[in-house]
């Protein structure tokens, strides 16, 4: 059984696009993607950014900061360091973790240990170009 909000959106801008998480892992839980038809929205995972996607990937990143900033409750942006899904997602979530939705010890870990990754740190590992580094010690 689906939640009532799956699939509905959060806010659309030039930046990207928020949606709620369709199986939400926390009490507050959304997905940022890419604006369609843009390079960025063709990346699958992380390790598909490269540094030419940065200006694009720092304006999802501000969108989904603020959208963490206006839920009102404590938020990680970031992602799966091992995407379960494609096209690249970022996942704004709050601290809580409490949901339904949580049922298996990997859907914790995959939020609560170092298999997620702060959209701060894929910026960081873009800029020095140290990007498959970061995906690998994950």
């Amino acid at each position: 059984l689906r939640p009532p909000h799956a699939s509905l959106a959060y806010a659309s801008t030039f930046a990207g696009r928020l949606f709620y998480d369709g199986y939400p892992k926390a009490r507050r839980h959304l997905l940022g993607l890419a604006p369609p038809l843009t390079a960025l929205a063709s990346v699958a995972t992380i390790a598909g950014l490269r540094p030419a996607h940065l200006p694009a990937l720092r304006r999802l990143h501000a969108l989904c900061r603020a959208a963490a900033r206006d839920l009102g409750v404590p938020c990680r942006v970031g992602y799966h360091a091992v995407p379960s899904l494609e096209p690249l997602h970022v996942h704004v979530v709050s601290v809580d973790l409490d949901s339904s939705s949580l049922k298996r010890k990997e859907h914790f870990y995959s939020f609560a240990t170092g298999l997620f990754v702060d959209a701060r740190d894929v910026e960081a590992a873009l800029e020095r170009n140290a990007l498959p580094a970061l995906v690998a010690e994950r």
